[in-house]
């Protein structure tokens, strides 16, 4: 796993993992929660793009690579132009002097069951959709690990199910 370009090793079990990933959607998160051999908690998340930019869009930072630069499973991703620069991506690809958003993975280390689902529940970061976090924590009330079960279930109890999203005639295919 990698965290800001820092590759980690370490042996766990993932609790619950997440997506707010959707169709014709630009930027997403991806994330997952594990439980450490040695009994503490780890939260991987990762933003993810397919956004392209032309040089001098303010959307681009000193981190963005061009994408001749960029790792070659950024490279492989289909690309699509920023809305304020507008780069032309034509049908014979991107041009490799196109800026590229890349992904960014970032480690959270939580001191316990409770600061788990407190970084799921802070709405102050982007890209961590109701419906995922919903899923995520439907998941870790039946995980295994009595404290993230506890606190979870405590959570669950005001924040509807999965289940109830779907219209009662199509529940019984559930």
């Amino acid at each position: 796993m990698l965290d800001r370009g820092r590759i980690l090793e370490f042996d766990a079990a993932v609790l619950a993992s997440g997506t707010s990933h959707r169709p014709g959607v630009p930027r997403w998160s991806e994330l997952v929660v594990y439980r450490v051999s040695d009994g503490s908690y780890l939260i991987n998340r990762i933003g993810r793009s397919v956004f392209a930019h032309e040089d001098g869009c303010p959307e681009i930072s000193w981190r963005t690579p061009r994408w001749i630069d960029a790792a070659p499973e950024e490279q492989a991703l289909p690309r699509v132009p920023c809305p304020l620069c507008r780069p032309r991506i034509g049908p014979g690809g991107i041009d490799p002097t196109l800026f590229v958003e890349t992904s960014r993975p970032r480690v959270m280390l939580p001191q316990n069951a409770d600061a788990v689902i407190g970084i799921l529940l802070d709405r102050s970061r982007p890209g961590l959709i109701p419906v995922m976090i919903r899923d995520m924590l439907e998941q870790l009330g039946r995980c295994g690990d009595p404290a993230i079960e506890a606190a979870s279930r405590q959570i669950n109890r005001t924040v509807p199910s999965a289940a109830s999203r779907v219209p009662p005639a199509l529940r019984s295919s559930i």
